[in-house]
């Protein structure tokens, strides 16, 4: 099962300002960083189910080398894989929480 990957402005945000973080620490770090985005989603088309559940019906994927989640949404209606966050492993629980349910 191939399923296209859509992501909410929140997850382009969240991309966005990693890799501009990265960015400014090293030079090409930031390219990295968007590489292992690429590679995290590649392997939930892959097996979208074949991650860890969080918080009821979204799934969790760590970023390699990084230490970030990426969290997705299967909408098996529409065949879409939704992005929902990519956030630094050390951010509370409760700031995807409240992102969801706003």
């Amino acid at each position: 099962m191939s399923l296209k990957a859509v992501f909410t402005e929140e997850a382009q945000s969240d991309i966005q300002k990693a890799t501009f973080w990265y960015e400014t620490q090293s030079l090409g770090l930031g390219k990295q960083f968007i590489k292992s985005v690429r590679l995290a989603i590649k392997s939930i088309r892959n097996t979208p189910y074949g991650f860890a559940m969080r918080f009821g019906i979204f799934r969790a994927i760590p970023l390699n080398k990084f230490p970030y989640l990426l969290y997705y949404q299967i909408d098996e209606k529409d065949s879409i894989i939704v992005i929902m966050a990519v956030l630094h492993t050390h951010s509370h629980p409760t700031n995807f929480q409240k992102r969801v349910t706003n």
